[in-house]
């Protein structure tokens, strides 16, 4: 199972090595095909916008951004776009050349984005004028995340950089050690209070004070154990969830992980592994399992409620929570595919794109936001 797993990785992400960024030869397990479900929601498409190239033969996740009534997308060619949000009206265009691999985020009246040159940018949300440009470690592919005043920029080496948001102006700095391979992916950061909480390569989870960069707590949730050096990957690369004084975390062959905020300290693990994502309601932990299972886990208890295995190896995005009862993801042929949250059953589906899915759906006011490989955007609604 794990050689299999394997291949479905690789032929859906990298290695961090040198050159390699693009898909790679589709080796992986067949997809599993499609069989016809019991539909239960109505999903209406609302409008579609083409947002430039897209990913173009990169791995890369670009996810759109929402701000101020606005969605916001960028390309791998450096274009960055704004549309309304309601109805898919072009606001501006600004032509980059930068070479997006990163965001872009939307925050206090800025769109940022990072890049595969280490460098970090900002556009005017009204003009999509730059207001600023600064350096960062290295290659940039996680989205970049604010918090208050502050810019948190994480690098594919494991290094997070702290920008003024306003200006762009390095705050501190703060390096993580990595091991020697890991996967060409990278997890965003989550807040807390005055805490960032940050996944790494090496399968550690860190809490790091906003102000200063210094390291709060860090906690391993996955361990090299493997007898080489593939076996021994356990890269997160699912942006942890913060709810109710709880982190939930999970990594590549590793675990899904509860921790306390305060502390680090493990209330529960069990063995999972994802490079796709991971989200959450009230009650339940969701991932997106590396082989295409979707599985829920009890928040309090760490039991697993249900599982969800009809999109193996279909290289399914990570979940998103749409109405709190139904969980979103897309896959490689461009499907959506909508689950109960109650009991994992399909409860519908739509062809979105001839192109893949691979960036987690985007929910705002209701509305289902999802980001194509070929560049476009595309708003739904269900009934």
């Amino acid at each position: 199972m794990k050689k299999n797993l394997f291949a479905a990785v690789l032929a859906t992400t990298c290695l961090f090595v040198s050159g390699c960024n693009s898909y790679g030869t589709d080796n992986a397990p067949t997809p599993t095909a499609l069989t016809q479900i019991d539909t239960k929601l109505n999903v209406q498409q609302l409008w579609s916008a083409s947002s430039g190239a897209g990913v173009g033969k990169q791995y890369l996740k670009l996810p759109a951004a929402y701000e101020n009534n606005r969605i916001f997308a960028a390309d791998y060619k450096g274009v960055i776009s704004a549309f309304n949000a309601e109805t898919g009206k072009s606001a501006w265009r600004t032509v980059t050349k930068l070479p997006i691999t990163a965001g872009p985020a939307a925050y206090a009246g800025l769109v940022i984005v990072g890049t595969s040159d280490a460098k970090v940018a900002a556009f005017n949300q009204d003009t999509g004028v730059k207001v600023w440009e600064a350096d960062a470690p290295s290659e940039i592919l996680a989205t970049p995340a604010t918090f208050k005043d502050t810019l948190i920029i994480k690098t594919i080496d494991g290094q997070i950089t702290a920008l003024d948001v306003a200006t762009g102006e390095l705050q501190w700095h703060y390096q993580e050690d990595l091991p020697s391979l890991i996967l060409r992916g990278s997890s965003s950061v989550t807040f807390n209070n005055d805490a960032l909480i940050a996944g790494f390569s090496n399968g550690k989870i860190s809490a790091i004070d906003i102000d200063s960069g210094s390291l709060l707590w860090q906690t391993p949730i996955a361990s090299p154990e493997g007898s080489n050096i593939i076996d021994n990957m356990v890269d997160i690369d699912a942006t942890p969830i913060v709810k109710d004084g709880v982190v939930y975390a999970a990594s590549y062959q590793g675990n899904v992980a509860s921790l306390d905020m305060n502390n680090g300290q493990t209330n529960w693990q069990r063995a999972i592994s994802t490079f796709s994502g991971i989200a959450a309601n009230n009650d339940r932990v969701f991932v997106s399992e590396a082989d295409g299972s979707i599985l829920a886990f009890n928040q309090k208890a760490g039991a697993a409620d249900w599982k969800q295995d009809a999109l193996l190896y279909r290289n399914i995005s990570g979940p998103a929570i749409y109405n709190d009862n139904t969980l979103v993801v897309g896959d490689k042929e461009g499907y959506l595919h909508f689950l109960s949250t109650d009991d994992g059953s399909l409860v519908a589906r739509i062809k979105a794109s001839r192109k893949s899915v691979l960036a987690t759906p985007l929910v705002v006011n209701n509305t289902l936001y999802v980001t194509t490989t070929n560049g476009y955007v595309i708003a739904y609604r269900t009934s």
